[in-house]
């Protein structure tokens, strides 16, 4: 168990600093001595940098991936379900930087493609779940088309709500998110559901509190 612990540990230490300085700048020698432990015994675990790179990438989409369907496949109700959702992905995005993105389409397009398959067929399918469910309970209008709804949703939430972005604004990754939804659930919802758009914020303020962005 201890070799299980150290291994976990050192994934997670990595992970975050390839997420936020990217993967070329990166080296074994930064993670070992912020971890302060020898090369040795990173190395003894992942011959390579590119084999931690993978572990990092696949425990972060594992974890992702056991979030989304413990939301998606709970028995709440659509507000809440969405609300869930956007905090966990949005945390997700704020803690990728853009230069980690940069890289891992140059020096590990296989990882890169691993990545979009898990949110095409992981993340975005998932989210089509929603979207079904908000029509079958009055919230979206009947005649939505689901799959362009939830592609507008995922590349506003990319394009905006991201380290450059916010960096380069006055605004948070909270106020990015109230606005995208303000925007583009008013065009989708049905009278019923621009009602209960109140518990759609009194939802995502209870979920932003317990998880955090």
């Amino acid at each position: 168990m201890a070799a299980q612990d150290e291994k976990r540990r050192i994934v997670e230490a990595a992970s975050k600093k390839f997420f936020e300085s990217g993967v070329s700048k990166v080296t074994i020698d930064e993670v070992a001595a912020d971890m302060g432990m020898s090369k040795k015994t990173i190395y003894k675990y992942f011959p390579s940098k590119d084999e931690l790179l993978i572990a990092g990438v696949r425990s972060h989409m594992e974890r992702i991936g056991k979030e989304v369907s413990g939301i998606i496949n709970s028995p709440a109700s659509f507000e809440k379900k969405m609300a869930a959702f956007l905090v966990v992905i949005g945390r997700q995005i704020s803690r990728i930087s853009s230069q980690f993105q940069s890289d891992l389409r140059k020096v590990s397009p296989q990882v890169w493609n691993e990545i979009d398959t898990f949110r095409r067929e992981v993340v975005i399918a998932q989210l089509k779940q929603l979207f079904v469910q908000a029509k079958k309970e009055k919230i979206f209008r009947n005649d939505l088309n689901v799959e362009i709804f939830q592609l507008m949703l995922i590349h506003a939430t990319q394009g905006i709500v991201n380290p450059t972005v916010l960096s380069a604004n006055s605004f948070s990754a909270v106020e990015a998110y109230k606005e995208i939804i303000k925007v583009l659930f008013a065009g989708v919802m049905t009278d019923k559901g621009k009602m209960k758009l109140h518990l759609f914020d009194s939802q995502f303020e209870q979920e932003l509190s317990q998880r955090m962005l």
